[in-house]
């Protein structure tokens, strides 16, 4: 079976060729709800040597610490494996080829990662079920070629875009923590107009939260990931009345889409050898409006989310992993 698995520092997106599946990218302590009115289960995964975590939305909403990582080597970290197999726990097949992909500017950690997904039989207990899933195969690839060949393949890995595939074409992923920059020339990658920029989501939510504490000092109470959720929203909600906040999530991303414009302009100049430029990422909803001003060829792919993860699972479907 292959899936494409794209764990980002705030989601962590799933794609079998057939269901979409997403977690936020959080673990944490093992606290349950002692009683409760709702059905809802909780997500739990226990790993020999880890112990017992909660992940993703249960770790946000019950968990008394939670466990994050931001930086590049948390490839390498407990966090990073407890999210994998949060991941591996949605697949019903014990053997699954992988495709993934990191940063243009950690790409050179791909050899690492695969080793680490790759490692043997991986076992673990999911809400109590006991698993054991074997990576056959696994390929690490640039997040925003995802994008590429979501665009370009259709679902058994075959060419459906031709002008696109024949094409000179910009991507512009924005992420959690990274805003990656990729020019691709008949589905190559053109190394030296490629860039990484350490900005994205996060940076956003953050100095929202920034702002928001000066007004609303109940804020500090907030999480990370509630904080994104509020983002997304351009509202809050505080002691029972919805607060529109829409001027000030604007406030932080303008300046912020002018530094990625900034880079474009230095890498692209005017854009005009480009067929088109690609907006994707979590953090396009907020960013590409701006771009799409400035460039009249740039357009938003109509899932920003999960195009790099179904991307990942149209290559595999086409190298077989």
């Amino acid at each position: 079976m292959i899936i494409g698995i794209d764990i980002g520092y705030n989601a962590t997106k799933l794609f079998d060729g057939k269901t979409k599946t997403i977690f936020a990218s959080a673990s944490g302590t093992v606290n349950k709800s002692r009683f409760s009115l709702t059905t809802k289960e909780d997500f739990i995964v226990k790993i020999p040597g880890d112990g017992e975590w909660m992940i993703g939305e249960t770790a946000v909403e019950e968990s008394r610490i939670i466990a994050r990582r931001e930086d590049r080597k948390w490839i390498t970290s407990p966090e990073y494996y407890r999210l994998f197999i949060g991941a591996l726990s949605k697949v019903k097949d014990n053997i699954v080829s992988i495709v993934t992909g990191l940063p243009v500017a950690f790409y050179d950690d791909k050899d690492e990662l695969e080793q680490i997904l790759k490692a043997g039989e991986h076992i673990f207990s999911a809400n109590g079920v006991d698993r054991k899933v074997t990576v056959d195969k696994c390929l690490v690839i640039p997040q925003p070629f995802g994008t590429v060949a979501c665009l370009a393949l259709d679902e058994n890995g075959n060419i459906s875009d031709k002008d696109l595939a024949s094409g000179n074409v910009g991507i512009i992923d924005i992420g959690g923590k990274t805003t990656n920059i990729l020019t691709v020339s008949k589905l190559s990658e053109v190394a030296r107009q490629t860039v990484s920029i350490n900005t994205g989501g996060w940076d956003i939510a953050r100095d929202v939260k920034n702002q928001l504490n000066k007004i609303y000092p109940a804020m500090e109470e907030q999480r990370d990931h509630e904080i994104a959720d509020i983002v997304r929203n351009k509202s809050i909600t505080l002691f029972g009345n919805k607060i529109n906040i829409a001027e000030i999530v604007d406030s932080v991303v303008f300046p912020l889409s002018q530094q990625v414009i900034a880079e474009i302009n230095q890498m692209w100049g005017s854009s005009a050898g480009l067929s088109k430029i690609v907006i994707t990422g979590g953090g396009a909803y907020f960013v590409a409006p701006y771009i799409m001003q400035k460039y009249s060829h740039a357009i938003m792919v109509d899932d920003p989310v999960f195009s790099n993860v179904i991307g990942y699972y149209k290559l595999g479907a086409r190298t077989n992993a």
